[in-house]
């Protein structure tokens, strides 16, 4: 037998390495598992961390995080129900009417019911001087008053705008005669203002937001003005 053919033998090629296992095994040896649970161990480590200020950070800013959360969720709701106002019959009792501490009137979305039919709802502000704190409160179609918000502060109002663009603390405005517009039976005057904002007063935790009305502002017309105006 020559000496290459004795190499491609079984029995040659059966013979076990220097290191113990056979050429053709594969396996981790002990330094490379070594290494894997280090850098598992950093990874691990850096991640923690990582989520352990993230935690830190969140228990920080929860209270002003919060905050933030319910003053855009009771903005939206303030927004919606004013842009959805509606008119009514001239002396009815959804006629839109408006000062600087409350507001009533009819709106096709409610916060507390679903959208689509005219129901009647009203806002309010209520300052208490005792704590120094306003209140947001909300009525709806129930008549049941309800408290959505509330901040430090004094001297929060409820501002309307008309076509003019000016700010008033009532609506209908009074007029110069010292009559209310209110009072001035006229199918042209307008009954919703085209603007109303919250004004949140002074101190650390102000709030302010201005809702659009999208609606006609025209009163609506009766059986008795479609019968007049097709004579």
């Amino acid at each position: 037998m020559t000496t290459s053919s004795a190499l491609r033998s079984p029995a040659c090629r059966s013979v076990p390495s220097i290191s113990g296992r056979r050429p053709d095994q594969r396996g981790f040896t002990l330094l490379e598992m070594l290494v894997v649970l280090v850098l598992t161990a950093l990874v691990a480590g850096i991640v923690f961390e990582g989520l352990g200020r993230v935690a830190d950070l969140r228990v920080r800013l929860a209270r002003h995080l919060d905050g933030a959360l319910d003053e855009t969720i009771v903005g939206s709701w303030f927004r919606a129900s004013l842009a959805a106002l509606q008119t009514d019959l001239d002396g009815a009792p959804g006629v839109f009417r408006g000062g600087p501490q409350e507001m009533s009137g009819l709106t096709l979305k409610p916060v507390e019911l679903p959208a689509g039919a005219p129901t009647a709802f009203a806002w309010r502000l209520v300052a208490e001087t005792a704590s120094g704190s306003i209140r947001l409160g909300y009525r709806g179609a129930d008549g049941a008053w309800r408290e959505v918000a509330a901040w430090p502060g004094t001297g929060a109002r409820f501002l309307y705008a008309g076509p003019d663009g000016e700010w008033r603390s009532e609506w209908p405005p009074p007029l110069s005669g010292g009559a209310a517009l209110g009072q001035i039976v006229s199918r042209q005057r307008p009954q919703l203002p085209r603007f109303v904002r919250l004004d949140g007063g002074t101190g650390p935790e102000t709030r302010s937001t201005v809702a659009t009305i999208l609606g006609t502002a025209l009163p609506r017309q009766g059986l008795t003005d479609i019968l007049g105006a097709l004579r």
